[in-house]
């Protein structure tokens, strides 16, 4: 299932230390109509966000020497609202609970699925599973502002209505 065209593609930052890694889930999300921006490190990703706001993030937990799980506060404080999907090859429970706890929209274990990639990179799956839209309004109140920022489009989706 393809993302719909909309007034404007889903901006998607993926950052990750393997070139192979971002190129391969670049060339899936562009296929999907997204606009598709990389970064092979945390300052890559920083002065990225910083040109250019973004939909959605995909973060890998390990950049080479880097942690990525500090780069989560430092992307929601120049975007609050931004989901994040921490993506690794070395999951562990604990691992997805200090992710989601420093503020990560959702975590992904490497080998992850084009399947599991698309739902989260679709605008749509939170909305069209029920439940989801209403459990992240409620958990995240404080970044509920962010939808006078979006198209009608996207707005719908964020607030769990189907078009």
């Amino acid at each position: 299932m393809a993302i719909p065209p909309t007034d404007s593609p889903l901006r998607v930052l993926i950052v990750d230390d393997e070139k192979n890694i971002r190129q391969t889930l670049s060339v899936f999300l562009e296929k999907l109509h997204c606009a598709v921006d990389l970064a092979g490190n945390s300052e890559a990703a920083i002065v990225a966000l910083t040109r250019q706001p973004m939909d959605l993030v995909f973060l890998d937990l390990r950049l080479g020497t880097e942690g990525g799980e500090e780069l989560i506060p430092r992307l929601l404080a120049l975007s609050p609202a931004l989901p994040i999907v921490v993506f690794t090859a070395y999951s562990t429970v604990q691992t997805a609970v200090d992710t989601i706890k420093r503020g990560a929209w959702d975590y992904l274990a490497k080998p992850y699925t084009p399947e599991q990639i698309q739902q989260v990179g679709d605008p749509r799956p939170r909305a069209a599973r029920p439940g989801d839209a209403k459990l992240w309004r409620r958990r995240h109140p404080h970044r509920a502002e962010h939808l006078s920022g979006l198209s009608h489009q996207k707005r719908l989706c964020w607030l769990g209505a189907r078009w």
